[in-house]
């Protein structure tokens, strides 16, 4: 288990950035950026020995500093949307950034994906790995109390990647972290992860709007969104559904049962498989339905992205519980420490 470092170049304000790159077992690695907390690459075998890279991203740093859709970011102050860019606490309102159509989306315009982190490596006989640090000041992006985060990405012998984040804070102050990494299991260009094979442990669903905010729980019975069974990715989004048709796709929360693996997504091609186990209770599920919208930037295997081509898994809490009471509370305190934990086991089908 080792860990090796370069340059990933300089920020626009000269802020040099260092790719970490975790080297596993079995030709398993993950490479993550000072920048954003980014997984810019995971390379897993295929179960012919083939490894590829199974995640989208770019080769250089200009694009996730101006445009990337969150590839492989860490997601805060608040991951998700909180509707109207606003919320109340102990009867003060905070205004944010209304950086998709009314709502906030993913922290505002410059939330924790687009900040430099400190970093600091590890390397035992069992696992490597990288933790990222960094404070959040007091009204960042409208949102209240410095913050401090702790994000720590580890990878083991049998081919897991965990990420486990740590935070407190000196005021009242919502919390809820993810990472944005957009999986395609085959690790080839010009793919979509239709023909995946996805089994979410999930009897209940969120709904949304036509703003993608999400509005009442429904159960999975009956609709394109039971995966409760395995079932291939493309057949739940060609089923004829309102909810599909207002994000062009999946972007929606799906509530999580404790029961193991949470989720698991399988490319029959390749064999590749990925299950994921997390402490949260809710992972919104997003088909990279507007991918094809970006700048005409490459890919790391050097072709633009187009629609449905990376699938996310964003371990949160529920999307807008600032505003649903009846949903877990994303407010931490002084005092307290926000903690949260996902697991990602990569295996073969053969």
């Amino acid at each position: 288990m080792k860990v090796r470092v370069n340059s990933f170049g300089t920020t626009e304000n000269g802020e040099s950035i260092h790719a970490y790159h975790l080297i596993g077992a079995n030709h398993f690695s993950v490479t993550v950026l000072s920048f954003g907390g980014i997984i810019s690459e995971i390379q897993a075998p295929d179960r012919n020995g083939t490894t590829q890279n199974v995640i989208l991203g770019y080769k250089s740093l200009r694009p996730y500093e101006t445009f990337s859709p969150h590839f492989g970011a860490l997601t805060g102050r608040v991951a998700g949307r909180i509707s109207q860019g606003r919320f109340t606490i102990k009867d003060k309102t905070y205004t944010l950034a209304q950086n998709n159509n009314q709502a906030c989306l993913h922290g505002g315009f410059q939330g924790f994906a687009f900040q430099v982190y400190e970093a600091e490596t590890f390397e035992t006989e069992a696992a490597c790995g990288v933790i990222l640090r960094r404070t959040s000041p007091h009204m960042e992006e409208g949102f209240p109390g410095k913050l401090t985060l702790e994000a720590t990405y580890a990878v083991t012998v049998n081919n897991t990647l965990t990420i486990a984040y740590k935070a407190t804070t000196d005021q009242t102050t919502p919390v809820t972290l993810t990472n944005h990494s957009y999986f395609n299991l085959s690790g080839k260009p010009n793919t979509t992860i239709k023909d995946h094979l996805l089994m979410i442990n999930a009897d209940q669903y969120g709904q949304i709007d036509n703003e993608v905010v999400p509005t009442i729980i429904q159960k999975v019975d009956d609709t394109p969104f039971d995966f409760r069974a395995e079932r291939r990715i493309g057949d739940a989004l060609r089923e004829e559904n309102q909810q599909l048709s207002f994000g062009k796709g999946f972007d929606h929360p799906f509530c999580l049962k404790e029961r193991e693996p949470q989720i698991r997504i399988t490319d029959p091609d390749s064999g590749r498989t990925m299950e994921i186990t997390t402490t949260e209770k809710t992972v919104v599920v997003y088909t990279g339905n507007y991918l094809s919208t970006l700048p005409n930037e490459p890919l790391t295997h050097g072709d633009r992205p187009h629609d449905y081509e990376g699938i996310c898994f964003e371990t949160q809490a529920f999307p807008d519980a600032i505003h649903h009471p009846e949903m877990a509370s994303i407010i931490l305190e002084p005092g307290q420490t926000y903690q949260s934990q996902t697991i990602y086991q990569f295996g073969i089908e053969k």
